[in-house]
């Protein structure tokens, strides 16, 4: 992904994290928190601020949601990683759709913000 589109996800990614209080997700028994439950604790207040934005700006925000490969290579979170499989509605409206990949996309940026601030403190505290 190009630096300007990196940063752009980023930077709303932590806007939004602020804005809305999205923590990162606590460990559940014997399983790790992983990007998925940030979309099920917070898809639809992400949801909500993304039908607030314009067309343009939620297809901005969906242009930058990563491939499977292009996330591996990157070492990002891709828009797979957050659903694991098919999630689109078939029978929606393109709006609909755009708006639920931009709240992909989001999510996945979210995740790698905790993911990089929990390497900072890992660093910090060595």
């Amino acid at each position: 992904m190009g630096r300007s589109r990196a940063s752009y996800i980023h930077n709303l990614a932590v806007q939004l994290i602020g804005k809305l209080g999205v923590v990162y997700p606590e460990k559940k028994g014997r399983f790790n928190p992983s990007p998925q439950d940030i979309h099920h604790l917070y898809g639809d207040r992400i949801k909500q601020e993304l039908r607030k934005m314009t067309r343009e700006t939620r297809g901005r925000i969906a242009d930058c949601g990563l491939s499977w490969s292009a996330g591996l290579d990157e070492g990002k979170t891709s828009l797979y990683e957050v659903h694991c499989g098919s999630y689109l509605d078939k029978s929606a409206s393109g709006r609909d759709l755009v708006t639920q990949i931009a709240c992909t996309a989001i999510c996945a940026a979210m995740w790698d913000v905790f993911w990089s601030r929990q390497g900072r403190e890992l660093a910090a505290a060595s």
